[in-house]
């Protein structure tokens, strides 16, 4: 619906993002950035101009392109391995860059006692470093 106000001559367009108020200018200039095509098109019968903003390409992290699923997504092992660039997973195994880093769950180990010896504290510092080195948290 066509408004009833107009910007005259002089009158000057406030701009904000995230509602503060970056500049104020009787014209707005848009730009396309890196990925970012930008749309723009005059809208006569709505009395506005629409702008359309589509995005491609790595934003980060991992991300390929923007998700465009809508509703509930099941998220298969493939997607996430697609989305995670490096990581495999296997049967009892999750590696990234191709080495272990987390695998099948260890055994217990058990407490020291309160009156535990060197050589006790010696075979269960041994026994929690197998364990890391088994489940691929440290470096074999």
């Amino acid at each position: 619906m066509p408004s009833s106000r107009h910007l005259i001559s002089g009158d000057v367009l406030k701009v904000a993002k995230g509602g503060v108020v970056a500049g104020t200018r009787p014209a707005l200039n848009l730009v396309e950035g890196s990925g970012v095509t930008l749309t723009v098109a005059d809208n006569p019968a709505q009395d506005r101009v629409d702008v359309t903003v589509a995005a491609s390409g790595g934003g980060g992290a991992g991300v390929s392109s923007f998700n465009t699923r809508t509703g509930a997504v099941t998220l298969t092992e493939a997607d996430v391995e697609a989305a995670l660039s490096g990581v495999a997973f296997g049967a009892s195994q999750l590696q990234i860059g191709g080495l272990k880093v987390v695998g099948t769950r260890q055994g217990a180990i058990a407490d020291l006692s309160p009156t535990y010896t060197p050589a006790e504290a010696r075979t269960a510092m041994n026994a929690v470093l197998a364990a890391l080195r088994a489940h691929g948290l440290i470096a074999p």
